[in-house]
C-alpha cells in the first residue's frame, strides 16, 4: 500500500495526475491474478500488487480532486465522492458472500 502511494505521488508530480489514476484501473485485473492462488507466497505477492494498485491512488485523489472542483465546492466534492465510494464498498463482502 504505502509504496503505491508513493509510486503515484511520484508520478502524478512528474507526469501529471490524470495518467497515473488512469493507470490504477488495473487493479481489477490485479485481483483476478490473486484469485487462483492457491500457495500462500503467491497469494502474499499478488496480494501486494492488488495493494499497490488499489491503495496507490488514494494518494492522489486530494490532487486530483483539487483540480477538478473549484475551491467553493472542493471539501464537499471531496467528501461527499470519497463516502460514497466506501458505501458503496462496503457491500463487498455481502455481494460476494451472496454469490453461489
Amino acid at each position: 500500500m504505502g509504496i503505491g502511494i508513493y509510486v503515484f505521488g511520484q508520478l502524478a508530480d512528474r507526469i501529471g495526475r490524470r495518467r497515473p489514476f488512469w493507470a490504477t484501473c488495473w487493479a481489477p485485473r490485479s485481483w483476478s491474478w490473486c484469485t487462483p492462488a492457491d500457495r500462500p507466497d503467491a497469494l502474499l505477492i499478488g496480494g501486494a500488487v492488488m495493494g499497490c494498485f488499489v491503495n496507490g491512488m488514494l494518494g492522489g485523489y486530494g490532487a486530483l480532486m483539487s483540480e477538478l472542483y473549484p475551491t467553493v465546492a472542493r471539501a464537499t466534492a471531496q467528501n461527499v465522492l470519497f463516502n460514497i465510494g466506501r458505501a458503496i464498498g462496503g457491500f463487498g463482502p455481502l455481494v460476494v458472500g451472496a454469490i453461489p
